[in-house]
């Protein structure tokens, strides 16, 4: 049986025939509307062209948008390189639920296996079994993270450059892939973006040189998982120490920042290409009783800070993440950030006048 509304025809209705003339007309009908419709998009204002390099842009600020809003449940490799070689890697079950819900646990090396990231939307805990360390922190609300993450891609815009290089099949996903460029044309980031949910499949990371150093791909993903109810909640075991990460400093301009530690920031002379001070978005913390500048600075991807206080200050016996620790003039500095060594040594050396 055919339900046909009142307006319905026989072209419409399976195994219907239509005479010669008809067919023709219809055919003609069907170019004429297709043409049309294509005429009206390319004319409309939001109508990017395909495979160009707005459209490129708007691939990855779709990726942006599906942070934290997308189920799905798969395996990822992690690998890490130095100077173009691999010198450390692991596997992780990545488990994902909207409202911005994690729980990332490694499965491999051995000495890795049992770390866990737990984020319920609100607090994100960080659990080290191999040392009993437990590290809380609070989660911005995911629409937060969304326009902070928006606004970072609209400043890179403009000096970056995206580039779509096909497509590739990760995890049996099909996928765009994209390019990001500095002005001189090297590599910063590669992505492997879903083409229907726009979650990343697989990202690279390039030095300022253009050498791979970071790889993150799944080789599993399901977009149909069944959570438990306590998947994303965490009791941290009774034998743990448990730290808590203060909340988020203010921001502030460098001007205010310097007027509020008392003392002018000193900036490198060498900065790695891309990379800019984020100058509106100084903080302003403590160390053993003493205020240290917090320096940001991003190439509109990636991003790297600088901490500077007073020469008298002692490195802690582990600072989490710092690259460098190191005295120059009246001041200590601390370098934290995913930069080479090679680079941080040119910043390092820049610091002395």
């Amino acid at each position: 049986m055919v339900i046909k509304s009142p307006r319905t025809n026989n072209l419409f209705r399976p195994g219907a025939r239509r005479s010669g003339p008809q067919r023709t007309a219809d055919i003609l009908a069907l170019n004429v509307g297709l043409w049309l419709a294509v005429l009206y998009l390319s004319i409309s204002p939001g109508y990017v062209s395909p495979g160009g390099k707005e459209w490129a842009w708007r691939v990855v600020e779709r990726s942006i948008q599906a942070e934290g809003t997308v189920a799905y449940e798969g395996l990822r490799e992690i690998v890490m390189f130095r100077n173009g070689q691999k010198v450390a890697g692991y596997q992780q079950k990545v488990q994902h639920a909207p409202d911005n819900r994690e729980r990332i646990v490694v499965l491999h090396p051995p000495e890795q296996r049992g770390r866990l990231e737990v984020s319920d939307g609100h607090s994100r805990w960080m659990y080290y079994p191999a040392t009993k360390r437990v590290v809380v922190s609070s989660v911005p609300p995911l629409r937060k993270l969304h326009q902070t993450r928006l606004g970072s891609l609209r400043g890179c815009k403009r000096q970056l450059q995206a580039e779509y290089l096909g497509d590739e099949t990760v995890a049996g996903r099909v996928a765009y892939i994209l390019r990001i460029t500095d002005g001189q044309r090297q590599p910063l980031r590669q992505l492997w973006i879903d083409q229907h949910t726009f979650v990343q499949l697989k990202v690279q990371r390039f030095t300022p040189n253009g050498q791979i150093i970071y790889s993150a791909y799944f080789t599993t993903i399901n977009y149909n998982p069944t959570f438990a109810s306590d998947l994303f909640t965490f009791q941290p075991p009774a034998d743990c120490h448990l730290a808590r990460v203060p909340p988020p400093l203010q921001r502030m301009s460098l001007a205010a920042a310097e007027r509020q530690a008392g003392f002018r920031a000193i900036l490198p002379r060498y900065i790695p290409k891309g990379y800019q001070l984020e100058r509106d978005s100084v903080a302003v913390t403590r160390h053993q009783g003493h205020f240290m500048l917090w320096l940001p600075f991003s190439n509109g991807l990636d991003t790297f800070s600088m901490f500077q206080g007073p020469r008298r200050l002692q490195p802690p016996p582990k600072v989490a993440g710092a690259s460098q620790w190191w005295l120059a003039d009246k001041y200590c500095f601390a370098l934290v950030g995913p930069l080479p060594p090679e680079e941080i040594q040119k910043i390092k050396a820049s610091m002395h006048r």
